[in-house]
């Protein structure tokens, strides 16, 4: 009796469970299904950022690419010696030193301009090379005499660190120069021995000079002399002599940008 009523309440309630695990089934189907379009939502997320990243990546690649030939073709990258290269120019007083055959030589204005650039040898020690043009002269009695040059300085500069603010220099050194063109000006009386005559000179030259330089920011300030140990025509020991001042202006140091010169 006791199994056939048991039995019973199983086959009434049958149903009844039946439904509850269906129920059950379903609500663990639902979660199941959310967790999967979670985790499609997840790796679509994932999937587009790492789509970003690789287009971020490769625009900063692109952008550092572009400034690096930005940067090889921008003015402010010219390379380091350009910094001190320097457009120079200036007015001389030019004659003639130990002539033995005339007395009455007096100096003859001139002017000179080209570039010139230094670069440091030691801690205090620059060499500046350059080119120049220059109008050397001198003058005997009414008459000029004229001598166009081109000109190469090299010069060694030594520092004084009491005056470091202003790069006050002493300058020693060469100078080499040729002859390019002549003239001659004047009233040549008949009466008087001209053994100066402008298309005898030497063509080449060289000697030594000396002087002081200062510089503040991009500009040059620069007095020196000059004396030649070339004749300046055969059959006479008269040589060219100068003195001269320059000023000068550094062309690329403010477009680099350097702290210093700002």
């Amino acid at each position: 009796m006791e199994v056939k009523t048991f039995s019973k309440h199983i086959h009434k309630y049958k149903q009844w469970l039946l439904i509850c695990l269906f129920v059950n089934l379903s609500n663990i189907t639902a979660q199941i299904d959310s967790v999967n379009s979670e985790i499609r939502n997840d790796s679509t997320e994932i999937e587009v950022k790492v789509v970003q990243i690789k287009i971020e990546s490769n625009l900063s690649s692109k952008i550092d690419l572009s400034k690096e030939v930005n940067k090889k073709v921008s003015i402010k990258n010219l390379p380091y010696f350009m910094d001190d290269l320097m457009m120079i120019g200036g007015l001389n007083q030019s004659t003639l030193a130990y002539s033995i055959d005339h007395r009455d030589i007096s100096y003859q204005r001139g002017f000179q301009i080209g570039f010139e650039d230094y670069t440091p040898i030691t801690e205090k020690g620059f060499m500046h090379f350059g080119l120049m043009y220059a109008q050397r002269g001198f003058r005997l009695r009414e008459n000029h005499f004229f001598s166009y040059r081109l000109e190469t300085p090299l010069i060694f500069a030594f520092e004084l660190p009491e005056f470091r603010n202003f790069d006050f220099r002493f300058l020693l050194g060469t100078q080499i120069s040729a002859q390019v063109a002549s003239s001659e000006t004047g009233q040549f009386l008949e009466d008087f021995d001209y053994r100066y005559r402008s298309n005898d000179f030497n063509k080449f030259d060289f000697g030594f000079t000396a002087g002081i330089s200062g510089e503040y920011r991009d500009y040059y300030l620069r007095m020196r002399t000059y004396f030649g140990a070339n004749a300046l025509i055969k059959n006479d020991s008269a040589t060219i002599a100068f003195f001269q001042f320059e000023f000068g202006y550094f062309l690329f140091r403010r477009l680099r940008a350097i702290p210093a010169f700002q």
